[in-house]
């Protein structure tokens, strides 16, 4: 069934497959168990008193808890407003007052959290995740449960929030269609199956790492690998460990990775591809990855997707599926996604 919304996103939730890997402990979490929680927790919410079109802030270092409660409250007609955990309490203070939260889930004991919700009278639930998939929400109270109604595709889903870099942070108000779209087109572009997995870089409160790497990846049917964050040292490793295929990253990330690669021992094969996103890569840079790698490097920006590899430039590739291996057959672009970059998946303007 082809998707429409987050709450019917998942490629398979049947399947045994792996759908987030723990990096640390390298604990698997199936499709199956993933669509089953996000069932269990979306009643849960509902259950606690919260209604349709409600915004729930999540603030939550990269892991399973967080892409399980935002397909969580997804599914319940609710909308994720993912924050930066590094932000300060006057900083949290004034998000929470432009996006008016009904609850707020954050790590166990964050007195940061706590301090910005100051006043606005707001519960704050504490979550923790089990090695299974399992989500606990420490203070929720939850009377009748049942299955919530399903989400319609015009309807708000996430809140995401600009760089701030002309001021303060903006609010972006993103339908289902929107993301669902967003995602859809970064999986058929780069042709993702199942046999693929990512190793994620990026926040996960950023639309970088949530839609490029993590929302394309479970639309996909491949795996997600889930660092608690980015480690420079300990990226190789793990690339390697968990048999990833591909990486995203803005290029700060990529020039570290290419000063270390030696000490690292990195690999000068393995990736099928490397895509850069949210700034103009050098081209020096560029060339310098791809010869280190030994893998192709596309230019992404927002979801108009730009492959800049030595194959192309030299007229032999000439799209992104080229990206893909022969053995493997490319993810099927969504019929009501095929014009993403001029129509679906362009945000509705911000608050």
């Amino acid at each position: 069934m082809e998707a429409t919304t987050l709450a019917n996103l998942l490629a398979d939730p049947t399947s045994a497959q792996p759908a987030i890997i723990v990096e640390a402990s390298g604990a698997a979490i199936s499709y199956r168990a993933l669509a089953d929680e996000v069932e269990r927790l979306a009643e849960e919410l509902r259950g606690a008193g919260l209604r349709a079109g409600d915004a729930v802030a999540l603030v939550l270092p990269n892991g399973p808890e967080l892409l399980v409660l935002l397909l969580a409250l997804a599914r319940a007609g609710l909308i994720a407003v993912p924050l930066n955990p590094a932000f300060k309490a006057d900083e949290l203070h004034g998000l929470f007052a432009d996006v008016k939260p009904r609850a707020i889930v954050a790590a166990a004991e964050n007195s940061v959290v706590t301090e910005g919700a100051a006043g606005l009278a707001v519960p704050i639930w504490a979550a923790t995740v089990a090695p299974s998939g399992t989500v606990r929400l420490a203070g929720i109270q939850s009377g009748h449960r049942g299955a919530p109604q399903a989400p319609k595709a015009e309807d708000v889903a996430l809140f995401l929030h600009t760089s701030g870099t002309e001021g303060r942070p903006k609010v972006v108000p993103l339908t289902h269609t929107n993301v669902v779209c967003a995602a859809q087109h970064i999986a058929s572009h780069y042709a993702l199956t199942p046999a693929d997995r990512t190793l994620v870089v990026m926040p996960l409160f950023h639309g970088h790492g949530l839609i490029g790497a993590g929302l394309a990846t479970l639309v996909s049917g491949g795996a997600l690998i889930v660092p608690p964050r980015f480690s420079a040292s300990r990226f190789w490793g793990s690339f390697r460990r968990h048999g990833a295929t591909w990486y995203t990253a803005v290029p700060t990330i990529h020039e570290i990775l290419l000063q270390r690669a030696d000490a690292d021992g990195a690999p000068h094969a393995g990736p099928r591809f490397i895509r850069s996103c949210s700034a103009a890569l050098v081209p020096a840079v560029l060339a310098a990855l791809e010869d280190r790698f030994g893998a192709p490097v596309v230019e992404a920006y927002g979801i108009t997707e730009r492959i800049r590899s030595r194959l192309v430039r030299a007229g032999l590739v000439r799209s992104a599926s080229a990206l893909a291996p022969r053995s493997r057959s490319s993810t099927p672009t969504a019929a009501t996604c095929r014009h993403a970059v001029r129509g679906k998946s362009s945000s509705a303007g911000r608050r």
